[in-house]
């Protein structure tokens, strides 16, 4: 319950103090380079997690055969 009022006040602040955020510049560079950099990087961090998981899963299955195997000899 201490929290609650910090909660309440970080959601008024966000509402009433608004600034205008801009982009670093490297997101709207027009330098292919950069931007072929960003592309990359983007695809390479929304592909990481699942291949994280489906990399997990294998090797949760692999451990479950192995014990399986060790079970039934």
């Amino acid at each position: 319950m201490k929290a609650v009022p910090a909660i309440v006040i970080t959601g008024l602040a966000s509402l009433f103090l608004h600034f205008d955020v801009q982009a670093c510049a490297v997101c709207f560079s027009s330098s292919e380079n950069t931007r072929a950099a960003f592309y990359l990087t983007t695809a390479f961090l929304t592909v990481l997690p699942v291949a994280m998981l489906i990399g997990g899963f294998y090797w949760v299955r692999k451990l479950q055969q192995k014990h399986d195997a060790v079970d039934q000899s």
